[in-house]
């Protein structure tokens, strides 16, 4: 029995991968979308005061692009293992470099947004939130 014969048909095991990966994204998206309720809700108490709103936002996108990247990794297998989707042509995927760079683009987003979490100390008032800059004081 030649080897391709055998092979072939392995290639859909890969989609024990997306399925799995596909019920991951979906966890997450609904994750993320819990933190967008709680953070709204944060908002409308009063808590837009507080400095932890802006890393809790960020928090909040950082568990969306994590939902992205599981989705485009699910997109990417599809469509390295087992056909082509009508995805846009931004979102093809025609090799296991495509899929990195897709993951790459919006990882480098992420450190990005996290460097910007990182930036902002716990209790600190940023510049924008003293009512004397507004003024042209300076914030101490």
């Amino acid at each position: 029995m030649p080897l391709s014969k055998v092979l072939g048909p392995a290639r859909y095991i890969a989609i024990i991968a997306v399925i799995g990966l596909l019920i991951t994204s979906v966890a997450t998206f609904g994750w993320s979308i819990a933190r967008t309720v709680l953070f709204v809700d944060d908002l409308f108490q009063g808590k837009w005061r507080s400095d932890d709103q802006v890393v809790s936002l960020l928090k909040t996108i950082d568990t969306y692009l994590l939902a992205l990247v599981q989705f485009i990794i699910v997109i990417g297998l599809y469509e390295l293992f087992i056909g082509e989707l009508d995805v846009p042509q931004w979102l093809k995927i025609d090799s296991l470099d495509d899929l990195k760079k897709s993951i790459v683009d919006i990882r480098a987003r992420d450190v990005v947004d996290r460097r910007g979490a990182d930036r902002v100390p716990r209790g600190a008032r940023p510049r924008w939130s003293c009512h004397e800059h507004a003024r042209g004081d300076e914030c101490s």
